[in-house]
């Protein structure tokens, strides 16, 4: 049986993305329903996120804080 060498690691709902991300529950919720992160959306109230997403929603992010700032 072939493994997976990288597994996808996701997080749960708000709050795992808001742990991770060191953001209120609330932030996490405006960046899911804005579109700007990208959720799988299991349920209507069961919603995943990839930890790689996440990673690469807040390096944008920074980066297009940094531009602002120049």
């Amino acid at each position: 049986m072939p493994t997976n060498a990288n597994p996808e690691i996701y997080l749960k709902g708000a709050r795992g993305i808001a742990t991770a991300a060191n953001v209120s529950n609330r932030t996490a919720q405006n960046w899911m329903s804005s579109g700007r992160l990208p959720v799988k959306r299991l349920t209507p109230r069961l919603v995943l996120v990839k930890v790689t997403d996440l990673q690469a929603f807040i390096d944008a992010e920074a980066e297009r804080y940094e531009e602002a700032r120049a």
